[in-house]
């Protein structure tokens, strides 16, 4: 029995507050929460890094666009506030009422119409990480649509992962102007199969 159990079993036996913190910090350490915490902060690291890449790339191909001087961690953090709001629904409109919260952490945001140009980057994102995470897998496609002055559509793919677990992801929204035929209904869900996410028919 260590020391410091014995002295916690014990209160009249004067306690090693060195050891019985030293003690804590080896059981937080090796705890399961810890262990997925710090897995967890090494994937966000690299991901932001790898955005960063992405974005100083980007603007130095494109060093006339107005905000290409900033700081990379400003790009990134304005990239992480827009992606944010996209995951929660918030029109990117909303951005200008949050603003004074979301600057407290020290980095300067900027109005709602600037934002919007991280939309397409962050899309462009999405289908590569959607497009590796499909890669070698089966993946059984549906969609259905919904007729109002033409039709939006959308494609959902569902496949098995080698967990046996099963995973369901959005492919495809689109807008059209009038209900497809079965001609070009066929046609979308091929694009979307083969042009947009690079899947072979089996």
């Amino acid at each position: 029995m260590s020391e410091t159990a014995w002295s916690l079993r014990n209160p009249n036996r004067p306690v090693d507050a060195s050891a019985l913190q030293e003690e804590s910090v080896k059981i937080h350490v090796s705890s399961k929460k810890h262990l997925l915490a710090k897995k967890k902060f090494s994937v966000q690291r690299d991901n932001d890094a790898q955005v960063k890449d992405i974005l100083t790339s980007y603007f130095i191909e494109h060093e006339d666009e107005e905000t290409a001087t900033l700081d990379p961690a400003v790009h990134l953090y304005r990239y992480r506030v827009t992606e944010g709001l996209l995951f929660a629904g918030i029109p990117i409109s909303k951005s200008d009422y949050l603003r004074p919260l979301l600057e407290r952490a020290e980095i300067k945001l900027t109005g709602a119409q600037h934002l919007g140009q991280y939309v397409p980057k962050i899309e462009a994102l999405e289908f590569a990480a959607l497009n590796k995470e499909l890669q070698g897998e089966s993946v059984f496609l549906m969609y259905d649509g919904t007729r109002r002055l033409g039709e939006a559509i959308n494609v959902v793919g569902r496949f098995c992962s080698e967990s046996f677990a099963l995973v369901q992801r959005l492919l495809s929204f689109q807008t059209l102007s009038a209900s497809p035929d079965n001609a070009a209904l066929s046609t979308t869900l091929s694009n979307v199969a083969t042009k947009q996410l690079d899947l072979d028919y089996i």
